[in-house]
């Protein structure tokens, strides 16, 4: 994104990423039809009254409350670095491709991090993990206005990225403990919606 920022402006750069949103589109329209468990179909009163008695207990549940508003605190962190590091990026002379860099490694690391968390998660319990990866991307976070070179903010923001996978990877698999099966989409509505807020 920033090299195609830098070589040809916002405009073509907004319709080439609008492009490339297509692809999970695509993705998803072809994935297969496999058994996923549902419930029997139900009046929508039903539904309405059974969604109250869920989201009750799901927000009754402190467990659940405290890992989402830590997961979106988590978030809050990540949402600064996106809105922040690209005019602190350009403020100390690196490029529009440099700073897309920086994202671009912040992603990778994650994405090459989060089924290793996952699975670290599984072994090491959800707590230790979470509290690592929140102290890793705080850590990190504070780090970055004290440095202004490329090859620094290329290993700050790979260092962000792997904090915020390990961070993600155990939060929702810890909503997903906490939760009685019945009641999972409920509580990964709950976690999302405080995520999200």
């Amino acid at each position: 994104g920033g090299y195609l920022l830098g070589r040809m402006g916002f405009s073509n750069t907004f319709k080439i990423c609008g492009l490339m949103g297509l692809i999970p589109l695509s993705l998803a329209i072809g994935v297969p039809v496999g058994k996923e468990r549902r419930h029997q179909p139900m009046a929508f009163q039903q539904m309405i009254l059974r969604f109250r008695e869920e989201l009750k207990t799901v927000s009754g549940n402190r467990r659940i409350l405290v890992t989402s508003a830590m997961e979106g605190l988590q978030m809050l962190a990540g949402g600064a670095v996106m809105a922040f590091l690209p005019i602190y990026g350009t403020q100390v002379g690196l490029s529009t491709t440099q700073v897309g860099l920086l994202f671009g490694i912040q992603g990778v690391a994650a994405l090459v991090a989060k089924p290793l968390m996952g699975r670290l998660s599984d072994q090491m319990g959800r707590r230790p993990l979470i509290i690592m990866g929140l102290a890793g991307c705080a850590v990190t976070f504070a780090m970055i206005p004290l440095f202004s070179g490329f090859p620094a903010l290329l290993l700050l923001a790979a260092g962000f990225g792997l904090a915020e996978a390990v961070v993600t990877s155990s939060t929702a698999a810890l909503v997903a403990d906490l939760c009685q099966t019945q009641s999972l989409g409920s509580a990964m509505g709950v976690f999302g919606t405080i995520m999200d807020i």
